[in-house]
């Protein structure tokens, strides 16, 4: 069902369609379903473009009315601290590429 919405939207709004064949919800008690969204333009597009529809979609295809809709942000998606200086640019790499440090140290490379 979740999938058959995406397919229903596809021509209309690709990109949200997209995000849905990827992301799946996240089902919650008392008939309340998440979606977490990776910023806070994705969630104004969803609210304006979708919202309304998905909403009224899962209520009738599950019968279920009481179906409850809730839009987040998902915290990992956004950057805990800026990189200022190269060397927190370069701190920032090496945490995310171990391959890196390796380079780094086999051409004999230093920020300084």
């Amino acid at each position: 069902m979740w999938l058959n919405y995406a397919e229903e939207i596809k021509n209309k709004t690709p990109r949200i369609h997209n995000y849905l064949k990827t992301h799946e919800p996240e089902l919650l008690d008392n008939f309340e379903v998440r979606i977490k969204l990776d910023n806070n333009s994705q969630e104004a597009a969803f609210r304006e473009k979708v919202f309304d529809k998905l909403v009224s979609h899962l209520r009738k295809t599950l019968n279920n009315y009481s179906i409850e809709l809730l839009l987040g942000i998902d915290a990992s998606q956004q950057l805990a601290v800026k990189s200022y200086t190269n060397k927190d640019k370069l701190k920032h790499l090496l945490d995310k590429n171990n391959k890196l440090k390796l380079l780094q140290e086999k051409f004999g490379l230093d920020l300084e």
